[in-house]
């Protein structure tokens, strides 16, 4: 396996997801994770004031694991670069997904597999696979049990 670096891109399109606050996207579980994040997405407490620079540390903190991860699978020491946050609310579930298991893949080595928020981040693509399936007309006419 190879892994590499992922783009500000790439982040801000999973951090853009989670900025999309819509109830129909968002159960408990998910909210209760973004919570862990350090996340307030409670919609009566949405403020991009306040907002913003949660997204942006929580982006940071994406990104050195990232650098974790690859620095330990190719026994580098390089530095984190600085995040550059992008203000995007993306409604796509799907590109959410994807963009979040493009990261998980990319940062899965050593250590890093093994933290908090590498489990936390697991959790939640678990929870937006959940959401799009259940949408699913197949889903919704597949025989209970």
């Amino acid at each position: 396996m190879s892994a590499y670096i992922v783009s500000d891109e790439c982040i801000n399109k999973i951090l853009g997801f989670f900025n999309y606050s819509n109830d129909d996207l968002f159960n408990y579980n998910l909210y209760k994770n973004l919570k862990l994040l350090g996340l307030d997405l409670e919609k009566d407490k949405y403020n991009s004031k306040v907002l913003d620079p949660q997204l942006q540390a929580l982006g940071q903190k994406l990104l050195n694991l990232n650098f974790i991860s690859v620095n330990q699978r190719y026994n580098t020491k390089d530095k984190p670069t600085k995040f550059i946050f992008e203000n995007i609310h993306l409604k796509d579930p799907i590109q959410a997904l994807k963009s979040l298991n493009c990261f998980l893949y990319q940062s899965c080595e050593g250590k890093a597999e093994n933290t908090k928020i590498y489990k936390i981040l697991k959790d939640i693509s678990t929870d937006i696979f959940k959401h799009i399936v259940y949408k699913l007309k197949e889903y919704d006419l597949a025989v209970w049990g």
